[in-house]
């Protein structure tokens, strides 16, 4: 699975650094991270375990990402079904990223 960094996150070690938490034996598939303004939105797919997980995170402009890393289990079809009609910029992404792994 290729690893894809966008927006706001340039690496693994930059994901753990903005939710402050270890990322050690985390693989990271897609990390998203959009910053603007006031506000701002996070979406990570990860893997651990052999089971995938997502991480969603979101804040105003006076807090970060901290103490939001609650990984949620999903699998292939659950996130294809989530996201194969949604159309803003992340929904984008994973579906780009779902695509190139389902070869759809």
């Amino acid at each position: 699975m290729p690893l894809i960094f966008s927006e706001g996150f340039s690496s693994k070690e930059d994901v753990a650094e903005q939710f402050r938490v270890d990322l050690t034996g985390v693989t990271i598939h897609l990390a998203y991270y959009d910053n603007r303004d006031y506000d701002a939105y996070a979406y990570v797919l990860a893997e651990m375990g052999g089971q995938l997980f997502e991480v969603y995170g979101s804040h105003c402009s006076c807090n970060g990402l901290e103490g939001q890393w609650d990984p949620e289990p999903v699998t292939i079809a659950e996130l294809w079904e989530t996201h194969k009609h949604r159309h803003d910029s992340v929904q984008e992404k994973i579906r780009e990223y779902l695509e190139a792994q389902l070869c759809l």
